[in-house]
């Protein structure tokens, strides 16, 4: 699904597989299940697939499309996809007194905007803790992006946000993030440890999203190590 499917599709010499909501044959709605995953709606079956986010539809209609283009029986296609385990930093969800998902694996400014769309619309009772690393490998768009980046998450008003990594932090002196209390910032994980830890609470829902090379998994790390109080996390 895509407005440039047509020009795309042009001129190419083998089969061409359309897939989406709706250029994926038989899929008839989709219903979003928050950390729970998605139910899909396909030719008469409902599949549940055990991936939140909209975005992971997307490439669950690619994997529907091959897979009938191949001929495999849908009765597989359901067995495949309700059986899908998420491989390491691809929006893992880890569940606990503080619930993670751990989407740290790759980070470019499209995939980092479907993380957050995701995350802010989550109905959560608790509060909502979005852990952001930088982009790595942009090049020249660096800076413009992770400007860009700053201005749309404030937009979301999490309840507190991590900045981690030159290129996010680096934006920032030390009088800014007084002014702006529910914000933190620092170049790596370590530099901000100490204040997620005493921040954290039973109840939040934390998003760690960044490239590999910044290291958010640690995060998980951490606060899965540490006791949970009331007041935060290893106080």
């Amino acid at each position: 699904d895509d407005a440039y499917y047509d020009f795309l599709s042009q001129g190419i010499a083998g089969t061409v597989v359309p897939f989406g909501e709706v250029h994926t044959p038989g899929i008839s709605g989709v219903e979003e299940n928050g950390l729970d995953g998605t139910l899909i709606y396909w030719d008469g079956m409902e599949i549940n697939l055990p991936v939140p986010g909209r975005h992971n539809v997307m490439n669950t209609a690619a994997a529907i499309s091959v897979a009938m283009e191949l001929g495999v029986s849908p009765e597989a296609v359901k067995r495949g996809i309700e059986s899908l385990q998420l491989p390491f930093g691809r929006g893992q969800i880890i569940r606990g007194e503080v619930s993670i998902i751990q989407d740290c694996y790759n980070a470019n400014p499209q995939s980092m905007r479907a993380a957050l769309e995701f995350f802010a619309s989550l109905a959560w009772k608790g509060r909502k803790v979005a852990v952001l690393g930088d982009m790595l490998e942009l090049g020249s768009e660096t800076r413009q992006q992770h400007v860009a980046l700053v201005s749309e998450v404030r937009a979301y008003c999490f309840d507190r946000v991590y900045w981690v990594g030159e290129n996010l932090a680096g934006q920032f002196t030390g009088a800014e993030l007084v002014l702006n209390k529910n914000e933190f910032a620092g170049p790596g994980v370590d530099d901000i440890a100490d204040d997620l830890c005493a921040y954290t609470r039973p109840g939040d829902l934390l998003l760690l999203k960044g490239s590999r090379g910044i290291g958010l998994e640690k995060c998980s790390e951490l606060l899965l190590a540490a006791p949970v109080c009331r007041g935060g996390i290893g106080c």
